[in-house]
């Protein structure tokens, strides 16, 4: 476990709430009191994900990447951020890459073609939501078009309301059809963009 960033399930929470006698997290640094609580004293097992954080204390290869900082994209947290000051300019950086991500990947004036399937069962991991919109479809398209890794989105119009869950899945016609009854039922779509070419989209 690495002091950066630490996720527990439910499960492990659980555990400690069971049996918080065995654990003693007031006596020592956090993530080395946690590693030693879940780890030793209540038997839960650990899965590591170090390239989600970037320290810079900790450059190892295939480790915590440590010599840039705040303008790698897919990273979660950065460490250390010592005062207000240097996390403000962290984070104005990290708005920044992204923005110039999604700048690569769409030029002002280009708009992607997408293409209506049903449902995809694998939808691919979350890159945002937008439950509330207005504008309808259009206005889904946009927000893929202009946020970092999104691939496809699924879609529904409900109760007036146009909702989308924007994706990081390539879908293809060939993958294979959501079997989730509630979400067919309820009239659920997969958009996904044509493949461009990396010349045309910066890929």
């Amino acid at each position: 476990m690495q002091g950066p960033l630490e996720v527990f399930s439910r499960g492990a929470m659980e555990a400690l709430d069971a049996e918080p006698w065995k654990c003693h997290l007031d006596q020592k640094p956090e993530d080395i009191g946690f590693k030693e609580c879940f780890g030793f004293a209540l038997k839960s097992q650990w899965l590591p994900l170090f390239e989600a954080a970037m320290d810079e204390r900790c450059p190892k290869p295939g480790l915590m990447r440590g010599k840039e900082r705040c303008s790698v994209p897919g990273v979660v947290a950065f460490h250390a951020l010592k005062g207000v000051d240097n996390w403000k300019q962290c984070y104005s950086k990290v708005l920044l890459t992204n923005k110039q991500q999604a700048a690569a990947e769409h030029p002002v004036g280009e708009r992607s073609e997408y293409i209506v399937r049903p449902l995809v069962k694998d939808e691919g991991n979350s890159v945002g939501d937008r439950t509330n919109l207005v504008l309808g479809l259009d206005q889904c398209k946009r927000s893929c078009d202009w946020t970092y890794r999104c691939r496809s989105f699924s879609y529904i119009k409900r109760d007036g309301i146009y909702q989308c869950w924007l994706k990081d899945k390539a879908v293809s016609a060939k993958d294979p059809n959501s079997t989730d009854w509630n979400k067919l039922q309820a009239g659920f779509l997969t958009y996904y963009k044509v493949q461009q070419t990396r010349q045309n989209y910066g890929y």
